[in-house]
């Protein structure tokens, strides 16, 4: 029953190398990033008469060609850019369309800012209509052949090992690409999915589908419409039951509703705008049919298109009296005030027979049919972009849903929901969580065990039933069932999981009107159902009611009963027992399984939430140990325990802590258990295995510091590429005094003043003038320690820049004694590196190479490759070491991001010539330096 919609966020394992959009290629226009061509629109399964098409934008400044390039599906079908495509300029598209027209059809005027191509005739409507992937590559001159985007949908994808390896895709993920929260054996036709305008592209809730009337083809992707709109097409309603209601479009912040009895809408009677996707006025519309649409205008105020519109009638008649009180109580069904404030109506359905005859209504229902409000209803964990604080949609908690705002973790809930409400019908207590697991889960990787905006299939659905029923037998039988199968149903008193287009319900009985209204006439069929996206009981003309499918248990059920560890957090660290054990493999009686000090999800969130309450996630075991966070003592393998690091042991990086990602700045140990071995530390920086001591500030940390500087917040946007009233330097050099700490440079820096402490952290502060604005209040948060210096700085404290904003600027900067140090270790080794190549010693070359171009190479190729280059001996003279830091290793298309890295400017003597050249030294663990080199073809 497994499958698998990973992540909402790529989270790199340790085997992934770091991303390659850093690369260049060289266009007409010189060299560009290539990460600017992005797949950013496709349709896939085009309508009868169409073609299936794709879209790419170039979101650079620079034009970009594409002569050349590739497009491959998953079945590795092939689609080569024409030689003569001209560069693709700033902001504008390329369209292929797959119409088998051939290339003598191509359009290459970018003078509407769009080309479109044609393929060829073997190439017509390639994708899989249950879902398929396109990877978008550019090939050099040399045949080479650079990846530059990858998306795939509906299913899991294949030999997708390269975008992971860019960092770009993760293994088993796909996005959603049909419109609503359940799946239909056929496709809708002619829907696109594509890139929400303007949100980042690295978290794959930001793929939205696109209906056929609002994809956008050579054009900017706009806001979607609504997925589903609730109740049907047709519908007629009670007024005692009126309600509008839509699924809920991601990123939206209102809606805009008009009804009208007029198809155009020229005088609506109602036209109101709402903060949620629900409508429930205090008094109904009076009798008659009305048409619908809704509009949507999302969080930057861009409107969408209205829906296409749709007709409902309702009709005020005697109240619909119910045979028994249902279970749940008369309460239940009344409609609700909604948190934004407008008024909804207070009636319920009638369970008395005091006001109307009995005889108005034949009715017979389950009674004990409790209905459930879809959503995330457990606190077992997400790993898929839900927050991490608060109570709308905690990663590890019950999400706070209304019946017209869905988080985007539970909007596609409703099969889930209608599942356990039949589920505890018959005795069982399952959450839709732990329903949801079952089908998405089980699969050693936690993104996307809980189905996170994701559908689920109508025969899936029904085997979730099953299970739910401990494996009762459940038919399935596709299109409309009979009303006399309904009022069958009922008198059995069996819910029945049920579909209409785009959602799931449960239905519990019928109802047939014999009253008086001329609205209705006598003997009208009703269906009373359960809907989880209100979580309410409804009732709908049957004849309108628009039934796709029906899964109906058989025998005699029994509910299955959760497993108490869902909801059992044995060690209280925050964790249930459930997830411990079954995703996360940490020590379900152990609330710090790796002894760190810091709790197991505290451990975890730290990769998750960078910084506080921010999704933007890191490698899960950033050592290439085997071991995640929160079983790997020391996770950087830099020496130091990591809860000597986050010495307030909250699992984030705070003022005055080292990093637990972060191996350079492991020097200092402290009182959590006794340090490792030293590890990747500058040589001259010796680890300490006791607690740390205050050192004498004013004699070893006065000097000079290199720093760079980097954005940390500007919630205003004040220093970006478009508007720079700030314009700080990326790096600039620092004059640092202590005693009192007092750290200054150049303008626009504001001289910050204050206390030093005996751990070496400070809180410092001063005024001055900053981009003209005069008086500002600037202070300065961090810690000096031998390793350097590491600190917030704040501009506009206390407002006075314009918004009123303040800038957080990221400082972090090493002494220039530090960079001295490293001299003398660098030149030691390069002395062991000349020696080993003049005595051909390939073994001692091979012992002094970086263990990462021997994995990326393997160690018979690089053997190969010293045995090749061993003939000309290579001998090096170091001019100077300029840096130490990270450094981006770049071969073979594919880059990695290398920690604790001398930058080195050295003479190359081979062969009689001499170049001068910059190369890097690596620090080991265990504190030597390695070098780097292409032994060929990666393995």
């Amino acid at each position: 029953m497994h499958s698998r919609t990973l992540p909402h966020l790529i989270l790199l394992t340790a085997a992934a190398i770091a991303c390659n959009l850093g690369t260049s290629l060289s266009s007409g226009d010189g060299p560009v990033t290539i990460g600017s061509m992005v797949i950013s629109e496709v349709m896939p399964n085009a309508r009868e008469g169409q073609f299936a098409w794709m879209e790419i934008l170039n979101t650079g400044e620079e034009s970009v060609s594409l002569a050349r390039g590739l497009l491959v599906n998953r079945e590795g079908g092939r689609y080569t850019f024409p030689d003569d495509l001209p560069g693709t300029p700033a902001g504008a598209f390329i369209v292929v369309l797959f119409d088998g027209l051939g290339a003598e059809a191509n359009d290459y005027d970018f003078g509407d800012d769009v080309a479109t191509l044609h393929s060829d005739p073997d190439l017509i409507d390639p994708f899989d209509p249950a879902g398929d992937q396109l990877a978008l590559f550019a090939v050099g001159d040399e045949g080479a052949e650079t990846l530059l985007d990858f998306v795939a949908w509906g299913q899991r994808p294949e030999a997708e090992q390269q975008a992971t390896a860019a960092g770009i895709w993760y293994p088993g993920a796909f996005v959603k690409y049909v419109r609503g929260g359940e799946i239909g054996a056929s496709r809708e036709v002619g829907v696109s999915l594509g890139q929400y305008p303007g949100q980042p592209r690295e978290f794959l809730d930001t793929w939205v589908v696109y209906a056929s009337r609002d994809a956008s083809p050579g054009a900017p992707n706009g806001i979607p419409s609504t997925e589903v709109m609730i109740p049907g097409d047709g519908a007629l309603l009670l007024a005692q039951d009126f309600r509008l209601a839509w699924y809920n479009v991601p990123f939206a912040d209102r809606y805009r509703l008009q009804v009208d009895e007029a198809a155009d809408f020229s005088s609506p009677e109602f036209d109101v705008t709402l903060t949620e996707a629900y409508f429930a006025p205090a008094v109904p519309p009076p009798d008659g049919t009305y048409f619908w649409r809704v509009q949507t205008v999302d969080i930057e105020g861009r409107q969408g298109p209205f829906s296409a519109s749709s007709v409902f009638s309702v009709a005020a008649v005697e109240p619909l009296v119910l045979p028994s009180e249902p279970i749940e109580g008369e309460g239940a069904f009344s409609a609700r005030r909604l948190s934004s404030g407008d008024s909804v109506a207070l009636t319920s359905f009638s369970n008395t027979r005091s006001l109307q005859p009995a005889s108005f209504w034949e009715v017979d229902y389950v009674n004990a049919l409790c209905p459930f409000l879809q959503r995330k209803d457990s606190d077992l964990i997400c790993w898929d972009n839900d927050a991490e604080t608060g109570a709308r949609r905690p990663w590890d908690g019950e999400h706070a849903d209304t019946p017209g705002n869905h988080s985007l973790h539970g909007r596609n809930y409703c099969a889930r929901a209608s599942i356990a409400m039949i589920n505890d019908f018959y005795g069982g207590d399952l959450t839709q969580d732990r329903i949801t697991y079952e089908h998405f889960g089980g699969d050693a990787w936690p993104l996307g065990d809980l189905g996170h905006n994701q559908p689920l299939a109508i025969d899936a659905g029904r085997d979730l039933l099953s299970w739910s029923l401990n494996d009762a037998a459940v038919t399935l039988t596709m299109g409309k069932p009979t009303f006399a199968q309904i009022q069958g149903w009922a008198a059995e008193g069996r819910p029945v999981l049920a579909g209409i287009p785009g959602h799931a319900i449960v239905l519990r009985g019928w109802s047939i009107y014999n009253g008086t209204s001329p609205s209705i006439p006598r003997g009208t069929q009703f269906v009373i159902y359960n809907d989880p996206w209100d979580g309410r009981m409804h009732v709908e003309r049957y004849s309108s009611l628009v039934l796709t499918n029906t899964r109906v248990p058989g025998g005699t059920p029994s509910g299955r009963m959760q497993e108490a560890s869902v909801t059992d957090d044995a060690d209280n660290d925050g964790i249930m027992s459930f997830d411990e054990t079954k995703r996360f493999r940490t020590d379900p009686a152990n609330a710090d399984t790796d002894n760190d000090c810091i709790n197991d999800k505290l451990d975890m969130h730290s990769y998750l939430y960078n910084p506080h309450d921010t999704y933007s996630g890191r490698s899960v075991d950033i050592d290439a140990d085997g071991n995640w966070k929160q079983f790997d003592a020391d996770n950087d393998n830099g020496g130091v325990i990591d809860g000597d690091e986050d010495a307030n042991r909250n699992g984030h990086l705070d003022a005055g802590e080292t990093d637990n990602f972060d191996a350079s700045d492991d020097t200092l140990a402290g009182d959590c258990r006794p340090a490792a071995a030293a590890t990747a530390t500058p040589p001259g920086i010796e680890l300490s295995t006791e607690t740390p001591t205050a050192e004498p500030a004013e004699v070893t940390l006065d000097g000079s510091y290199p720093a760079f500087i980097d954005v940390f917040s500007d919630p205003a946007k004040h220093d970006t590429d478009s508007v720079c009233y700030i314009c700080m330097p990326r790096s600039m050099v620092l004059e640092i005094s202590t005693g009192s700490v007092t750290v200054s440079g150049p303008t626009p820096w504001v001289e910050v003043t204050g206390e030093l402490a005996d751990d070496g952290s400070f809180s410092i502060s001063g005024r001055g003038t900053v981009a003209g604005f005069s008086n500002i209040a600037v202070t300065m948060e961090g810690s000096l320690t031998a390793a350097g210096l590491v600190a917030d700085y704040t501009m506009g404290a206390e407002g006075g820049l314009p918004t009123g904003q303040a800038i957080i600027y990221r400082v972090e900067g090493q002494r220039e004694q530090q960079l001295d140090e490293g001299v003398t270790a660098v030149e030691e080794f390069v002395a062991t590196f000349n020696a080993s190549f003049e005595a051909g010693d390939v073994a001692g070359l091979m012992e002094l190479m970086n263990p990462g171009v021997i994995e990326r190479y393997g160690s018979a190729g690089c053997r190969a490759y010293l045995g090749q280059v061993i003939e000309n001996p290579i001998q090096l003279e170091v001019i100077s070491v300029s840096e130490f830091g990270e450094w981006n290793w770049e071969r073979d298309d594919v880059s990695a991001l290398i920690q604790n890295t001398y930058t080195v400017e050295v003479d190359v003597t081979s062969g009689g010539e001499t170049t001068r050249s910059e190369i890097h030294f690596a620090v080991r663990p265990d504190g030597s330096l390695s070098w780097f080199a292409d032994c060929g073809d990666p393995i």
